[in-house]
């Protein structure tokens, strides 16, 4: 999916109708993609993990604002569908377990939802154990547990400070939304 989006003036009301759009599309194509990745039609080698991440951030703040910003918003895309996959241990799977309540008109027993929990719990570890075997994880471990501390500069102590402060606005804003 490319991340390349045409530029252009827009008012506030076409630049939501086209953000939907762009996330509608970009949506579209992870659950494509997900659905080939499980059926075989795609490798796994095409998946990244942190250190692919670091990298298309850099390629991307090197492009510009503009750049950082799409990738910004393709990886919290990215989250967000995976988040709501019906997953034991994810959101996803919290909803699925009340549309099966809302289905019986009757609660699941705790112990069923312990169980799906424990389950989805073990999945979990094993898709991480799984993901340690793959090529290029000692990099991503050297990555995540020896940092090189050369490279932090006035820059980087910039970027991440912004960051912070909108991750805390964030935050801040949903708890005065949602109390």
């Amino acid at each position: 999916v490319s991340l390349d989006v045409p530029t252009r003036k827009a008012g506030v009301i076409e630049s939501s109708q086209l953000a939907v759009h762009h996330t509608a599309f970009l949506i579209t194509h992870m659950l494509d993609f997900i659905a080939k990745l499980v059926t075989g039609q795609m490798s796994s080698k095409l998946l990244g993990g942190p250190v692919m991440i670091a990298q298309m951030a850099g390629e991307s703040a090197k492009s510009g604002f503009a750049d950082l910003m799409r990738l910004t918003a393709f990886i919290s895309i990215n989250l967000g569908v995976l988040n709501l996959i019906p997953f034991p241990v994810l959101d996803g799977g919290h909803i699925f377990i009340l549309l099966i309540e809302a289905v019986i008109r009757r609660k699941v027993s705790e112990k069923a939802k312990l169980v799906l929990q424990q389950t989805g719990s073990i999945l979990l570890l094993l898709l991480i154990v799984r993901s340690l075997t793959l090529p290029g994880s000692g990099e991503g471990l050297a990555f995540l547990f020896r940092p090189d501390f050369s490279k932090i500069t006035l820059d980087v102590v910039l970027m991440a400070m912004g960051q912070s402060f909108f991750s805390l606005s964030l935050g801040m804003g949903v708890m005065i939304t949602y109390g």
